[in-house]
């Protein structure tokens, strides 16, 4: 299945909740919060936290290695995006951060939004092509991978706040981006 084993899994829970003249299951979410980082977002039911030496705090589906949401606090000489530049700007500062170098790369979208308080949120939308590992190829039987991902980052307090959800392509288009909850949840306490 372009799902994966988690979505032929979920598509036959599915048809035999159907057939039983029941709705779909719902999807289920969980909340995290760190008073410590400072964020709190939503992230979908059944990812795992596993250990990464990027981000502060980072969930993956162990059944879909590529498919994770990171979260990345580091401290920062700017008081707010608007030292660093327009949304675009921002976008391609952070390509240049988070896309392995020489990897192709496109920008699908750049918006920006306010909270209540003022703060500027930028969320980008990316994808790229890269390549596994050897061992990682040889047991998939492919060398390459498409990512699609999306992120929300602002500055605050002199602290750079990032959240990235990521998703192999096919994947990403059959959930619906139902990782984009995280993005779209993330906000700074």
């Amino acid at each position: 299945s372009p799902r994966g084993p988690r979505g032929a899994l979920l598509g036959g829970v599915a048809g035999a909740v159907a057939a039983a003249g029941m709705g779909a299951p719902a999807m289920a979410f969980e909340l995290y919060q760190d008073a410590g980082l400072g964020v709190a977002f939503k992230y979908p039911t059944g990812l795992q936290k596993a250990a990464n030496n990027v981000y502060q705090y980072f969930l993956r589906d162990v059944l879909e290695p590529l498919e994770s949401v990171g979260v990345r606090v580091i401290d920062s000489p700017r008081n707010s995006l608007q030292d660093i530049g327009d949304v675009n700007e921002v976008a391609l500062k952070l390509l240049e951060d988070v896309v392995p170098k020489g990897a192709p790369k496109e920008i699908l979208s750049a918006v920006s939004r306010t909270d209540s308080r003022g703060r500027r949120y930028d969320i980008i939308e990316f994808a790229y092509q890269w390549k596994f590992a050897p061992n990682i190829a040889k047991g998939l039987g492919r060398t390459r991978y498409q990512l699609h991902n999306k992120a929300i980052i602002t500055i605050d307090r002199k602290r750079q706040f990032l959240l990235l959800a990521c998703a192999e392509e096919d994947r990403w288009k059959n959930s619906d981006g139902i990782l984009s909850v995280a993005v779209d949840t993330f906000t700074l306490l």
